[in-house]
């Protein structure tokens, strides 16, 4: 694999190639071209001893009205220049928000379940008492969670930075054996006839396919996002991530405003394009599918969030009841069936559709459950049911 370092070598040889080209074909006679050459000279070096983030060469060449005489590299330096402003626009926005989030570890508790609710009765009523069975938390440990949820929640932002997003596309996460998995599904996707840019990110430099990502991922209006270049060093090296924290990631990684995030193993059946102009995605911004399994929510998840969960009976089940009904024996009705709790059935997040600039604080709550998600969330929200 090419290191960033080696990288740059090779685009700064072809640089210095063409720059000997106009060396010849320009007039050294002409002030102006002169200093346009010493310009770009020093530019050069100038890129060369400093970090991966500068971006003055690429700037230089782009202004420069000396021909290169070579359409795609200057294409890819528009793109290279844009991805470069993308990723620090990104880093100033994102660094200070994961401070926030990591400063919060030492305060929030790993949870123990006792048992977990995974059983398979079909006639097992999943009530509010049923769903306390499983985890105790004493009032004032409640109590200091819902403080650390609500501060949490205030201080993350509530409109993104001008531009960070733009447009439709898909997004998937790529990485050892899930590049190839999810080259699959692109493929598939693109046998259907859909147009839409596809990104793949990429977890860790040491996970980068030159091969895949240079070569393949273009051929078929599709790249690689390394997380690294989106994020920083410092957020990367920081804060450990793992397992199902990168769909979090890949979602704010991403550079479309629409998104629709696939896991690698999905393969559509048909093309996707047309469920960002229609309902209820126009509408709502956001399209979720359910799971296989019944949704275990622990009470207390509730409590710590501030939501408030009424004994008024609106569903029955996925259905809808209507009209509703005031409950007075809740034992007899799952929790998940009254108004104010998460809908039954559990939400497959292998699919999700989102407009991300309607729903920032739901995006952004939800990086904050996956980062705390395997000692806490996680349990908070299943309390060990399948598909966990």
């Amino acid at each position: 694999m090419l290191t960033p370092r080696l990288r740059r070598l090779l685009i700064l040889s072809t640089l210095i190639l063409f720059f000997i080209y106009s060396l010849v074909s320009v007039s050294t006679n002409n002030p102006t071209s002169s200093a346009k050459i010493n310009s770009i000279r020093q530019s050069i070096l100038t890129y060369f001893y400093e970090d991966d983030n500068n971006n003055s060469l690429l700037k230089h060449v782009t202004n420069s009205k000396i021909d290169l005489g070579d359409d795609l590299l200057n294409k890819e330096l528009q793109s290279h220049i844009k991805d470069q402003r993308y990723n620090k626009k990104s880093q100033k926005f994102y660094t200070k928000m994961f401070k926030m989030l990591n400063e919060q570890k030492f305060k929030i508790p790993a949870l123990d379940l006792i048992g977990k609710a995974d059983s398979r009765d079909p006639n097992l009523i999943w009530s509010r008492s049923k769903l306390s069975e499983f985890l105790k938390l004493d009032p004032l440990q409640v109590e200091n969670l819902h403080k650390i949820h609500e501060d949490v929640f205030n201080q993350l932002p509530y409109k993104f930075p001008k531009n960070l997003y733009r447009g439709n596309g898909i997004v998937l996460i790529g990485g050892v054996q899930f590049s190839w998995l999810s080259l699959l599904s692109i493929k598939s996707v693109r046998s259907f006839g859909s147009n839409l840019p596809i990104e793949m990110i990429i977890p860790t430099p040491e996970e980068y396919e030159q091969e895949l990502c240079e070569i393949v991922l273009p051929s078929l209006n599709a790249k690689c996002v390394l997380l690294h270049n989106v994020f920083g060093e410092e957020v990367m090296d920081t804060v450990k991530f793992s397992g199902y924290q990168y769909k979090s990631l890949a979602l704010i990684a991403s550079s479309f405003e629409n998104v629709l995030l696939l896991d690698s193993d999905n393969i559509l059946v048909s093309n996707p394009d047309e469920l960002f102009v229609k309902e209820p995605f126009k509408t709502s911004g956001m399209v979720l599918w359910p799971d296989y399994w019944t949704r275990t929510t622990s009470p207390l998840f509730y409590d710590i969030a501030g939501i408030n969960v009424t004994n008024t009976r609106v569903r029955k089940g996925k259905w809808p009841l209507i009209p509703s009904e005031i409950v007075e024996e809740l034992d007899k009705v799952p929790l998940h069936d009254l108004e104010g709790s998460i809908p039954d059935l559990s939400s497959e997040s292998g699919q999700l559709l989102i407009r991300k600039t309607d729903h920032l604080k739901t995006i952004l709550l939800s990086l904050f459950y996956n980062l705390y998600g395997p000692n806490f969330f996680y349990k908070l929200l299943s309390q060990g049911q399948s598909g966990e």
